[in-house]
């Protein structure tokens, strides 16, 4: 019995593998080289990509309240003052609660002399009376350029 299963066995073949379809003399190791270059951009290329959209993913320095809808371009540079205005006519420099009669000296302590920027975050339902006076008085303390944040829509 033991002869039969070893000559059973020697009649089936081991697989073979297949045939290359190349040979090592005809590798053209100078494009490996060139293409191992390329590779190397490309990860660079993806690395470059992340780090710029995990830049432009930066949060307000502002109390959350509902944006208005909106398509403008987003803000080349970061200007560090952020104005909000709340539906119940609450008024906050960087999240710092003021008032209005507080708003000019506390603004002109904050603002950036080389770039006189304010960005203006008003809700929706926050009355207009109230975001006009706010950037009146922003202006006196400074204030040159308004920026009007919105929301992006879907």
């Amino acid at each position: 019995m033991l002869a039969a299963d070893i000559a059973r066995t020697a009649l089936v073949a081991p697989p073979v593998a297949p045939a290359l379809p190349w040979r090592l003399q005809d590798i053209d190791f100078s494009r490996l080289e060139r293409d191992k270059v390329h590779g190397d951009g490309a990860l660079f290329f993806l690395l470059a990509t992340f780090m710029l959209a995990s830049l432009t993913m930066r949060q307000l320095n502002a109390v959350q309240v509902d944006l208005p809808q909106g398509a403008a371009e987003p803000m080349k540079k970061k200007t560090p003052v952020t104005l909000t205005v709340t539906p119940d006519s609450k008024l906050f420099l960087d999240k710092a609660p003021v008032t209005l009669d507080s708003l000019a000296p506390t603004l002109k302590a904050m603002l950036n002399p080389a770039e006189p920027s304010l960005i203006v975050a008003a809700d929706n339902a926050a009355p207009n009376g109230v975001i006009v006076q706010a950037m009146i008085k922003a202006r006196e303390a400074g204030a040159q350029h308004f920026l009007i944040a919105v929301q992006h829509g879907q």
